[in-house]
């Protein structure tokens, strides 16, 4: 008897019925307006059967805390994964172990979980494998070269070594990310290679690029996604029948837009990113309306039949499917000190101390700051910014207490191939 109940206790969880697997699917630096028939048509084929997000927005215009987002549920002030250095070494927030990942929850009931990477920000050593039966960064090339088919491969080969169990798969691809040098494309419309020591020169005004540079950068960029779409084309033909799919972007890129590079902003092009879901239980539909990634998440677990852990905040978006109205709460962004809140169509970027205003339904590309005359959709804005921001604060406090110590981590060296970190002096 003693036996049979200590069998019992160690016998693992048995998912709910039917249950779906699950694959998520990132594409790093994905813009929305790249994610059309033009630049992806394998993936515009899959979309005609999936709902289609076109104003999903990331809590944060870069890697790390925007993940941090997608795996917790929390908004970043909430999860506190907000910020790296370089000194001696790369200091980063690391996720801390008292919060309650996507893939914990997925194993707790009963699904096999993996997660399988190109990109080198999301270590295990800074928390980001929690929940996860298989964490691997994918040996081979990082952003540039034949990165997609290695990670295409290698999703299709975990796939199929799977169990009984159902399973979720996290994959984090590095296209379109800069450099912006897919296999074999050479657009020629002027010097530029895409490399990031030039993006980092023209972010630092030492290079002023020309007409015939950022028509470069845009075409190199777009061959970035075309060979993205190539990659998610023989994936997505090969996933299971009948398993959740979500395709997204974890911020957008800027392309010389407002004068920038990379996304290191909050403007639309780095705020602004795909959102692909299809399921058995979804129809087909396109939706409009201000909604955040950080949803994704307790989204996903709904659709699978599990419950939500009670401590993420995102609402759960699998009502609009079935209603067509996307929640009406407003949707907040971030990068670094600045903050965005998008609302009833109209966006306040907080940058450097400067509030603009933007009616992105009449001026969707931000060419005119309206904050000087509407003084008071600035302050009823304004004003719930701060409001978010504070409550969100509270709630990292509650569930974390301390904030992590950023730990100092050993990537330098890929970094610094990748381009992240100026390690000149190294060489």
């Amino acid at each position: 008897m003693i036996l049979l109940l200590a069998l019992a206790c160690t016998r693992p969880p048995a998912p709910p019925p039917g249950a779906p697997d699950v694959v998520v699917v990132l594409a790093d630096s994905l813009r929305a307006d790249r994610a059309d028939a033009a630049h992806m048509p394998a993936l515009s084929r899959w979309a005609e059967g999936s709902a289609r997000l076109t104003h999903a927005r990331t809590p944060a215009a870069w890697t790390v805390p925007a993940v941090s987002s997608l795996f917790t549920a929390l908004p970043p002030q909430a999860h506190r994964v907000l910020r790296h250095q370089d000194a001696d070494g790369l200091a980063l927030n690391r996720l801390s172990p008292e919060l309650v990942t996507l893939a914990e929850v997925f194993q707790a009931g009963g699904y096999r979980t993996g997660a399988l990477l190109k990109t080198d920000w999301l270590a295990p050593e800074d928390g980001f494998s929690q929940g996860f039966d298989t964490y691997q960064r994918v040996p081979g090339a990082g952003p540039a070269g034949e990165s997609g088919a290695e990670l295409t491969r290698a999703a299709l080969s975990w796939l199929a070594e799977g169990d009984d169990r159902p399973d979720l798969l996290y994959l984090h691809y590095m296209d379109p990310h800069a450099p912006y040098q897919a296999p074999g494309a050479q657009p020629g419309l002027s010097p530029l290679t895409g490399a990031f020591q030039e993006l980092e020169a023209i972010k630092r005004g030492d290079l002023s690029p020309s007409e015939a540079d950022a028509a470069q950068l845009n075409a190199l960029y777009d061959a970035e996604v075309r060979y993205l779409d190539r990659a998610l084309g023989d994936l997505l033909l090969a996933l299971p029948e009948g398993a959740v799919v979500l395709v997204l972007g974890d911020h957008g890129e800027q392309l010389l837009e407002h004068g920038g590079v990379l996304h290191e902003h909050l403007w639309e092009e780095n705020v602004r990113v795909p959102w692909l879901l299809r399921a058995p239980s979804v129809a087909p539909q396109v939706l409009d309306g201000a909604v955040s990634t950080g949803s994704s998440a307790v989204t996903l677990v709904e659709l699978a039949g599990l419950p939500p852990h009670p401590s993420w905040v995102y609402p759960s978006l699998a009502p609009m499917f079935q209603t067509g109205r996307p929640p009406q709460a407003p949707v907040v962004s971030e990068y670094a000190d600045g903050r965005a809140i998008f609302a009833g169509g109209d966006a306040l970027i907080r940058w450097g101390g400067q509030d603009r205003l933007y009616a992105l339904d009449e001026d969707p590309d931000q060419r005119r700051d309206l904050a000087a005359d509407r003084p008071a959709e600035v302050a009823a804005l304004g004003g719930a910014l701060e409001d978010i921001t504070e409550r969100s604060r509270a709630l990292g406090r509650r569930l974390q207490g301390v904030i992590p110590a950023p730990q100092v981590g050993e990537r330098r060296e890929a970094l610094c191939a990748l381009g992240y970190l100026d390690c000149e002096e190294d060489r």
